[in-house]
């Protein structure tokens, strides 16, 4: 019987560390984790992006919504320039000092 809790148990802990699957169109770019609701940030609403270096990106619009690309979604160097283009926001390292603004 423990070996069952034990196993469900690993299972969930699997299931809630799944990254979410993020998406790049014309108008937005969107979150969603299987367990919870979508968010998204419309192009013009983009403010900032950080980047920390190990190929994590930060996405942060108006109202305070942010989205987070992990290193280990597929193909971080094709976001990185899909959101140059399309939000024109300066990406600067997370550890950077100097404030990160669209601009």
């Amino acid at each position: 019987m423990w070996e069952h809790i034990a196993l469900l148990l690993i299972a969930i802990g699997i299931a809630a560390g799944w990254p979410p699957s993020v998406r790049i169109d014309d108008h937005a770019i969107s979150e969603k984790w299987w367990w919870k609701g979508r968010v998204s940030i419309t192009w013009s609403e983009v403010s900032s992006v950080e980047e920390n270096g190990g190929g994590e990106y930060q996405v942060y619009g108006e109202e305070g919504r942010s989205i987070r690309f992990s290193r280990y979604l597929v193909d971080s160097q094709r976001f990185r320039e899909e959101i140059r283009r399309r939000a024109k926001p300066k990406v600067r390292l997370a550890i950077d000092p100097i404030s990160v603004t669209k601009g």
